[in-house]
């Protein structure tokens, strides 16, 4: 049963969009994706002042989006703005790829109330962090970080920044992955706060090949794994399931087969596991270690180094989580549409399964009409936020070999359960990707 819409409070998160004008090219970015359908703009004043009035609740603001924020020449105004209003201890923070963060900007940031800075950093080698991120000419990000430390230096020294983190963002993919223990010397050595690891999303065929994840769950793969021992107590093999699974006359032992796979996946299922057997049996034999061990060894220097380091799950969750929606948090885009999720600011394309996914944009009101408040509170956008807190809508990720019409066209209409809600093929809620919020 739906809750009240008018009992819902107002937002504890706010990502803003300052631009969608950026100075980078970055290969894997949505912008520069085939199916990207992104207006290039800047966020107005007029717009800000539409969410001010949520401010005082806010746990954190942060300018982030399709653009480098840095390209708005009133992100220090804005910030100001917000920071007469927002509570003690709340964060105001942005993503960058910083080539614009010189000593000057960032003392005014600083100065303006922004008290976190997130750099894009995805290698600590100039020439591949120029391979991934092109710029309209090759770029040292050191120099940007070491100047940072240096200016939160003086900031704190004088008192007058309170508490400024300051850390990067790494973006995981087989290109870059063996680079992120040293990520977290250098993180270190620059004295940072926090780093931030997600995997990177497919945008096009191009990067399919670059994500380091794996599709089974850890509960999946225990449930394989008791099921792989009773097929081999018995003289059988549970990998020439997929070989005989289609075959009308069937031997004795492949009927055994199929019957300990029927067997294997009701088990599972009956816990909440899902079984995706191509899943299973594709999966490359040392792939999890590999990647495993680069976490582990990166998760150790962390703790060592005293830095906050947040990675992605290597396997999905089988129990989703919109962290989003769970943590109250809301995006506006640079023209003054409200959004609920990362996944839904924007229209583009995404790769899913071998196919190619159109993404539509959700939105439950437009800042030119209504304050952020007013837009929260709507019936249909609560509604919304308890649908999808209730997760009762498939698990395409899991369940589904490929995908279908239903989740691949745009505008999406319903899923398989027939739920009008976009979230059935959502990364985000699988733990497989991370953000500044």
């Amino acid at each position: 049963m739906l809750k009240d819409h008018t009992e819902a409070p107002l937002p504890r998160k706010l990502i803003v969009e300052p631009t969608t004008r950026c100075n980078f090219q970055c290969r894997m970015c949505v912008k520069q994706s085939a199916g990207a359908r992104i207006e290039e703009g800047d966020l107005s004043s007029r717009i800000l002042d539409q969410c001010l009035e949520v401010m005082p609740g806010l746990d954190s603001l942060v300018f982030t989006g399709i653009g480098e924020p840095l390209l708005h020449e009133d992100i220090e105004t804005f910030a100001a703005q917000a920071r007469s209003r927002m509570p003690n201890g709340s964060r105001i923070g942005f993503q960058t790829n910083g080539k614009l963060l010189n000593r000057e900007r960032s003392l005014s940031l600083f100065d303006s109330g922004v008290n976190t800075i997130c750099v894009s950093v995805d290698s600590i080698e100039p020439a591949l962090f120029n391979d991934i991120r092109t710029s309209d000419g090759f770029f040292d990000v050191n120099p940007v970080i070491e100047s940072l430390g240096r200016n939160r230096a003086e900031v704190t020294a004088k008192k007058t920044g309170g508490d400024i983190r300051l850390g990067v963002e790494f973006v995981v993919m087989k290109q870059n992955l063996d680079q992120l223990p040293g990520l977290v010397r250098w993180a270190a050595q620059h004295q940072l706060d926090f780093i931030i690891v997600s995997h990177v999303v497919a945008y096009g065929k191009a990067f399919q090949d670059q994500a380091v994840f794996l599709n089974n769950s850890y509960e999946s793969m225990a449930w394989f794994e008791i099921y792989r021992k009773k097929a081999e107590a018995a003289g059988m093999d549970l990998q020439e399931y997929s070989r005989m699974l289609w075959k009308y006359h069937k031997t004795e032992q492949e009927t055994e087969l199929y019957r300990l796979m029927d067997e294997f996946k009701r088990a599972a299922q009956d816990q909440g596991v899902y079984i995706n057997p191509v899943h299973l049996f594709s999966e490359k034999k040392g792939a999890y270690d590999a990647v495993r061990t680069r976490f582990d060894h990166a998760e150790q220097l962390a703790r060592q180094y005293g830095i906050e380091l947040t990675l992605p799950r290597i396997r999905p969750k089988t129990n989703r989580r919109c962290d989003f929606i769970e943590e109250g948090a809301v995006f506006v885009t640079w023209d003054g549409q409200v959004s609920p999720c990362y996944f839904l600011w924007h229209q583009y394309e995404v790769m899913r399964a071998g196919n190619i996914k159109q993404v539509s944009p959700l939105y439950f009101g437009d800042l030119h009409q209504g304050t952020l408040g007013q837009i929260w509170q709507q019936r249909d956008y609560a509604e919304f936020r308890q649908k999808v807190i209730a997760y009762d809508y498939p698990n395409c990720h899991a369940w589904c070999d490929t995908r279908c019409d239903y989740v691949l066209q745009a505008p999406f209409y319903q899923d398989c359960y027939i739920n009008d809600i976009p979230c059935c093929d959502c990364y985000w809620s699988l733990g497989l990707l991370n953000c500044l919020t």
